[in-house]
């Protein structure tokens, strides 16, 4: 079961996610998550932001949130000591017809 503290991240990246547009200009770069167990997932037309927890130290090990939010997969939460976020932008998309 999600802690509180989880629960309550969630429904901001929530209501964020309502407030997101798809011609948004931050969603025109990419976000790479690793995991602690090694694992990698890859979102082009995404964007991460890191949010602190709510009155505790916002440098400790626990510092806060990753939100990470997507044009077509949605919105992630992690903690910041679950994952490792690296941002990119995308600068010159070009489409193929094969």
């Amino acid at each position: 079961m999600p802690t509180k503290r989880f629960q309550e991240a969630y429904e901001r990246a929530k209501a964020l996610n309502v407030l997101l547009r798809a011609d948004d200009p931050r969603l025109r770069g990419a976000v790479k998550i690793i995991h602690v167990d090694g694992s990698i997932l890859f979102y082009e037309f995404a964007f991460a932001e890191r949010r602190p927890y709510d009155g505790l130290n916002p440098t400790g090990p626990r510092a806060g949130w990753w939100f990470i939010f997507t044009e077509h997969h949605g919105f992630h939460v992690y903690a910041t000591d679950e994952v490792k976020i690296s941002q990119y932008k995308i600068t010159n998309i070009q489409y193929h017809d094969e």
